[in-house]
């Protein structure tokens, strides 16, 4: 995320599988009421549950942002 916020990387889809576990591990709320990360660097993080979920997830970002996959 930092590299993505910094323009060191490019933007790429950032997935987490599981949001139970994430949101147990990382506490993203909390960071945003602490000015550690703004709410536009939260819509950049999605959960999903599944291998698949993620799989889809990617090609529809790809699809939205209009890049190619490969």
């Amino acid at each position: 995320l930092t590299l993505i916020q910094t323009g060191k990387s490019p933007t790429i889809p950032i997935i987490l599988i599981g949001q139970e576990y994430w949101e147990r591990v990382i506490n993203f709320d909390f960071l945003q009421e602490e000015d550690v990360i703004e709410s536009d660097d939260l819509s950049m993080v999605s959960y999903v549950d599944s291998a698949k979920d993620a799989w889809d997830a990617i090609l529809k970002w790809h699809e939205k942002h209009n890049t190619p996959l490969f």
